[in-house]
């Protein structure tokens, strides 16, 4: 190595020949990270340059420009809430390439008529089956309620024979790129109206008893059933629920 000293952009495309790879996001990513050293001397006299120095020479260039500018687009469209759910989100949100397809005028039936419907064996997970292209409208009892960690409302609902199944009423955050964002934000703030003299649940809590004649619209929606409370004989849901409203029940 030579006495004289070598600017940093000069090592860093030195470094980038030598190992084929982008040095200077690699370095930023590490620096900010950890500011571990990434083995890219900047200077000859025993001095080790570490991520930090390289992660500052990187925010200078046009392509941290760049790469910032689009990482702040998308941290801006991001949804509110940290955690928005995994399995089938798209569908249960309304973000999924069908969801503007799906005919929104409901179709009345009763909690006995849904849990009779036949259960596909592998709903896929990108795209709706015939059920979750269909509205419905309940008129039922609510039974009970949690808020659960990714934010929706689970709720239990049930008619005078004993049948009951779960609808969801997404986080509004999660909900507001979706489809029916603002039907979803109007139908959590009418549920919280129906709990004005309940338990306002805390998130992940245990499930709240309620008594509530409610009448429910929202997408079918199926679900694995994994010993959830309440869940439908054939794993059948109203996620989202679109409007809730006092009265009904059956």
């Amino acid at each position: 190595m030579t006495a004289d000293r070598c600017v940093p952009g000069k090592r860093l495309r030195n470094w980038h020949r030598r190992h084929g790879q982008s040095m200077p996001l690699r370095a930023f990513v590490r620096g900010v990270a950890a500011g571990a050293d990434l083995g890219v001397p900047f200077t000859n006299d025993g001095q080790r340059s570490d991520g930090a120095r390289v992660a500052k020479a990187w925010l200078k260039s046009k392509r941290a420009a760049i790469v910032l500018s689009a990482l702040a687009l998308f941290l801006a469209a991001a949804p509110a809430h940290a955690d928005c759910g995994e399995e089938r989100a798209a569908i249960k949100l309304g973000t999924d390439v069908d969801a503007r397809t799906v005919a929104l005028a409901p179709v009345d039936l009763n909690i006995a008529d849904l849990t009779q419907l036949t259960a596909p064996r592998h709903p896929p997970m990108a795209r709706r089956v015939a059920a979750e292209r269909t509205v419905y409208r309940v008129a039922a009892t609510i039974i009970g309620y949690k808020l659960e960690g990714d934010g929706d409302f689970h709720i239990v609902i049930a008619d005078d024979l004993g049948n009951t199944m779960i609808v969801e009423i997404p986080e509004p955050g999660c909900a507001k790129p979706g489809a029916w964002g603002d039907r979803v934000a109007a139908a959590r703030a009418s549920f919280l109206k129906l709990l004005a003299a309940q338990h306002l649940p805390r998130p992940g809590a245990h499930m709240h008893h309620a008594h509530i004649a409610a009448t429910v619209t929202g997408l079918g929606f199926w679900d694995k059933i994994h010993g959830q409370a309440g869940v439908a004989r054939n794993g059948i849901e109203l996620h989202p629920v679109l409007a809730i409203e006092a009265g009904g029940g059956s």
